[in-house]
């Protein structure tokens, strides 16, 4: 119905189109409204004000109060508008088409009821009016992003110190083993946006092996004063 009221809209043509000259707009009823300067979409809601002029017991209305008969009427479910400023005239052009139009408005625009209580067999209802089924009802989505994003730590540290030292006393041998271990595990959770979930190990392990030799001083000077009493033999000995 859109493109139908875009294509008469843009011709700048103030009337009904002739079903003889534009069989392509057979059947389609519209509802124009001209103005003087640029239009918009929200001068063509000016409809809704002639609901209080139009009586649905007597069926009258006068004038352009017409239109509100189309606009209303149970038979047209679809509906399009488009709009146009026709500089060649100066026309403001607000256009609306509707299907299965009833320009004669000659019978009553709806049954009077609750709503929707006469709609065929398999028929919904959406804003009050009967809707064949299969049809969309418009929502508004609720949009809801969770993420659980999981980062696991875990650190272990192993340290082994084996220290060797010269005894002070020769022949004897002393050894010390020192083998700390340390282990440390940390988990941590992190939830962000958007929604997915990632698991990421961390695993550090490190391990060190010292071994520190040494020699005690005293077993350095009892070899000193063994090899100096040799000399001293050996000195005497050649002076025999």
């Amino acid at each position: 119905m859109e493109r139908k009221a875009a294509r008469w809209v843009h011709r700048c043509i103030a009337k009904y189109p002739s079903d003889f000259a534009y069989p392509e707009f057979v059947g389609i009823g519209f509802i124009f409204s001209k103005f003087s300067s640029q239009p918009s979409f929200r001068d063509a809601i000016f409809l809704t004000n002639n609901s209080q002029s139009y009586h649905y017991c007597t069926n009258a209305c006068k004038g352009a109060r017409k239109n509100y008969k189309q606009a209303v009427t149970a038979e047209s479910w679809e509906v399009g508008c488009a709009k146009k400023f026709c500089k060649n005239i100066g026309l403001g052009h607000v256009g609306c088409a509707f299907n299965n139009r009833d320009n004669r408005q000659m019978g009553l625009p709806y049954l009077r009821g609750t709503s929707c209580s006469r709609c065929p067999k398999d028929y919904i209802c959406v804003h009050k009016q009967c809707s064949p089924p299969g049809s969309k009802i418009p929502t508004t989505p609720a949009s809801t992003a969770a993420s659980n994003t999981t980062v696991s730590s875990t650190p272990i540290n192993q340290t082994e110190i084996t220290v060797t030292t010269a005894p002070t006393t020769p022949g004897s041998t002393t050894s010390a083993s020192t083998s700390p271990v340390s282990t440390t595990t940390s988990s941590t959770t992190v939830h962000s946006t958007p929604g997915n979930q990632t698991e990421i190990p961390l695993t550090r392990a490190s391990t060190t092996t010292h071994t520190v030799t040494t020699t005690s001083d005293s077993a350095t000077i009892i070899t000193y004063v063994f090899l100096h009493f040799a000399m001293l033999i050996l000195h005497l000995c050649n002076h025999i």
